[in-house]
């Protein structure tokens, strides 16, 4: 059978179009990782991945969420470790003071002392991460119509004698814990974290401590007894222990929950890989295959130019 110039030029260009076409798809498949890259294609297997993108989305949110939780309980843990060992301090300069045998200068120092611990433990009572108080709870009271307290701008506010020193402090915030949402349950799915300042179960103040826990006054009128040149009353001195025993108690709680905010980021890294991993072989090009074709499907391309490029060349001067 006669095959024409133009037919032979159809059927050699064809095949430059249909091996560039294919060519073409390999390159996108390996640049996008995509295995479909039109609608039609894999039509259930799109709809499957886009469920399980729905999936890896929401736990991408869980996991921000817990991991900012993880953030500020690890700062938190650090500021209750110190309030912890300023408590400690405390009582036991009440035990130095209360001996006996101290002189008044002793006294005083002793005094100045806490003094300076007072105003450590206020500046930790106000201290900030990224951008919020860490002993707020959920935040500051700044609602004149609906106070907590007092208003103010941060969480705890001191009043001063006229020497500088802290003579009252008060809790201006939220005696509410900070919540996060760490799953599609919002009654189940939600951890608190972190620890309020004051109000009725606050590292500093406790209306619901037995009995009830004041920090600032109890350490404000130990101060001003040892300036005085007197030994703390029995009833601070107890007053001092057990507040040292509410803060350990806090601060182990803050650590039990590091512990399960921690497990519970491990828990969203592996279900990012598990959704990762079952989007990928839904809709996922598998590289070795595609780069394999690539290079069958740019000889192919190659070959296709290289003999049209000769059949266009030969003329009837040829066989002359």
């Amino acid at each position: 059978m006669r095959v024409t110039t133009l037919s032979l030029n159809g059927t050699l260009l064809g095949d430059i179009q249909n091996s560039h076409n294919e060519y073409a798809k390999r390159i996108l498949q390996a640049s996008s990782g995509e295995k479909y890259l039109a609608r039609h294609e894999g039509v259930s297997a799109n709809s499957q991945a886009a469920s399980v993108l729905r999936d890896l989305n929401k736990n991408t949110q869980w996991a921000d969420n817990v991991s900012n939780a993880v953030d500020l309980t690890t700062f938190t843990d650090a500021k209750a470790s110190s309030v912890q060992t300023w408590m400690q301090r405390v009582n036991e300069l009440v035990t130095e003071a209360n001996d006996g045998t101290q002189s008044p200068a002793t006294m005083k120092s002793l005094g100045e002392e806490v003094d300076q611990i007072i105003q450590d433990l206020y500046q930790t009572s106000n201290s900030t991460y990224a951008g919020s108080y860490v002993f707020a709870g959920k935040g500051v009271n700044t609602d004149p119509a609906n106070p907590l307290t007092a208003l103010g701008d941060t969480p705890f506010v001191a009043t001063y004698n006229t020497d500088g020193s802290i003579a009252t402090v008060t809790y201006n915030a939220s005696d509410e814990s900070r919540v996060i949402q760490t799953g599609d349950n919002s009654a189940t799915d939600q951890v608190d974290y972190g620890l309020t300042g004051g109000g009725t179960d606050g590292l500093f103040a406790s209306t619901d401590a037995d009995p009830d826990v004041n920090i600032f006054a109890n350490l404000i009128s130990i101060r001003d007894q040892l300036l005085a040149g007197d030994i703390p009353a029995e009833a601070d001195m107890e007053t001092a222990q057990d507040n040292l025993d509410h803060v350990i108690q806090k601060y182990v709680d803050n650590g039990v929950t590091l512990t399960r905010l921690t497990s519970q980021a491990k828990g969203c890294k592996s279900a990012t890989g598990v959704y990762t991993a079952q989007k990928t072989a839904l809709v996922g090009a598998d590289v070795a295959q595609v780069a394999t074709e690539l290079a069958q499907w740019q000889a192919a391309y190659n070959a296709s130019l290289q003999v049209t490029s000769t059949a266009n060349q030969t003329s009837l001067l040829d066989y002359i």
